[in-house]
């Protein structure tokens, strides 16, 4: 029995197309193809998932592209046009569907992820000097740290107004103010920006949730303390696994979408770990489905 697999990006209508092909193999030939194995990812694990990819095999994936991976019994086919031909040559299949059918289940399965009831979605727009360079998109999980992940959100929408010092509880034009380069980037010191200070909806500080989150890979999001139970507005995105961290600091997320986004903010110039181009959150706020 052949076990087949397909890994790509859940927004994008090559990874439905695919699992459509798996599937009809599936069906077709039961004594052959097991069922399928789908694993749909977000665009920074994604990026993930071919890095790692690409070491492991080498030389024979190296100029890899496209949106999907498909294997069979271990052994990597390619991407979804490899695939097609792969499945037409030895199984003549024929795909009749079209492409607004996959467009279509690729925006459902979207929508359906972000709606997830145990996540939050929120997204920071980020400038350098002023100019957009992308967006940077979180998944919280809420069902783990949901008194942190309430204060995040609420930092995002700007919702809780001004605290009782006149503190605007918002990280609309809050800094980036520290960058490590291999270690992590942070920011959210909505108190001036110096990253001496900050402050959550429940006070100065509030208390450490949950150390449930390990820091196994970049991308991680946490808050910032300054020593047990002072959590506040700060908070750090990892740029590589930093497990050290673990029982030390609160992660509450991860990155899902703005590769590029941290890449730049990684590699920008630095005095004492401080950018010398002011690093800006634009915009910020709570991802919804298009449709709503």
């Amino acid at each position: 029995m052949n076990a087949t697999k397909v890994v790509g990006l859940l927004q994008l209508p090559d990874f439905h197309q695919a699992k459509s092909v798996l599937k009809w193999l599936h069906q077709a030939s039961p004594e052959e193809f097991i069922e399928p194995e789908c694993v749909g990812l977000m665009k920074y694990q994604w990026t993930q998932f071919t890095e790692q990819l690409k070491k492991d095999h080498g030389g024979e994936v190296w100029s890899f592209s496209g949106n999907v991976a498909v294997f069979c019994s271990g052994h990597l086919i390619g991407n979804l046009e490899a695939l097609l031909h792969w499945a037409a040559d030895n199984y003549g299949y024929q795909d009749s569907s079209p492409l607004t059918f996959y467009e279509a289940q690729a925006k459902e399965a979207y929508d359906e992820h972000i709606t997830n009831p145990d996540r939050d979605y929120v997204f920071m727009d980020v400038c350098i000097e002023g100019e957009l360079i992308g967006r940077l998109v979180f998944e919280l999980y809420k069902h783990l740290c949901p008194k942190t992940c309430a204060n995040f959100v609420a930092l995002c929408t700007g919702d809780k107004g001004q605290s009782e010092s006149g503190t605007r509880l918002s990280y609309v034009n809050s800094l980036f103010h520290r960058v490590v380069k291999k270690g992590w980037i942070q920011g959210g010191d909505i108190c001036g920006g110096s990253g001496a200070k900050g402050e959550s909806i429940y006070g100065n500080t509030f208390e450490d949730e949950c150390f449930a989150v390990s820091h196994t890979t970049s991308g991680v999001l946490g808050m910032v303390n300054h020593g047990r139970n002072t959590n506040n507005s700060q908070f750090y995105i990892t740029l590589s696994p930093a497990t050290w961290m673990d029982q030390q600091y609160v992660a509450i997320g991860r990155v899902v979408e703005g590769t590029k986004v941290l890449q730049k903010l990684e590699n920008i110039e630095t005095y004492n770990e401080r950018p010398k181009e002011l690093c800006q959150v634009s915009n910020c706020g709570v991802l919804v489905p298009a449709s709503s």
